[in-house]
């Protein structure tokens, strides 16, 4: 997860010579994003979902052969998919940031791992210009 959000981080664009106004902060499942019609534990979901229930090899953690895939599905969510889900897309805000909740499920009454997600909340923005005077 610190990987990830370091990464989408390094990819975030500021506006020239200005700077965000954070306004809209919404919280998604991965269960929500399915990336095909049979979601399996590789690449099933554009945010990380593993379950032992799923098809595919279950793992723990974000292989790094898998990090760019996450990534660009953070991308995918934040900038089209969620707007358009809560009606918003194209009215000026802008994906600017997101945080990680790491969820782990286990079997009931047993210390046996389930299901691993990371739910996230994304954040948005709308750019200004100019400095914005006083103390940052």
């Amino acid at each position: 997860m610190t990987q990830l959000k370091y990464m989408f981080q390094l990819r975030l664009v500021c506006p020239s010579g200005g700077y965000w106004i954070p306004g809209l902060e919404y919280h998604d499942i991965p269960d929500s994003y399915p990336a095909s019609l049979n979601p399996t534990n590789n690449n099933g979901y554009y945010l990380f979902l593993n379950d032992k229930a799923l098809a595919g090899v279950f793992h723990e953690c974000i292989p790094y052969n898998e990090m760019n895939f996450y990534l660009n599905g953070l991308e995918i969510i934040g900038n089209t998919l969620l707007p358009q889900k809560f009606g918003f897309y194209g009215s000026g805000e802008y994906f600017i940031g997101v945080r990680f909740l790491d969820e782990r499920w286990y079997y009931p009454n047993t210390n046996n791992l389930r299901k691993i997600d990371h739910s996230c909340w994304f954040r948005y923005g709308t750019p200004h210009y100019g400095n914005p005077g006083g103390e940052l």
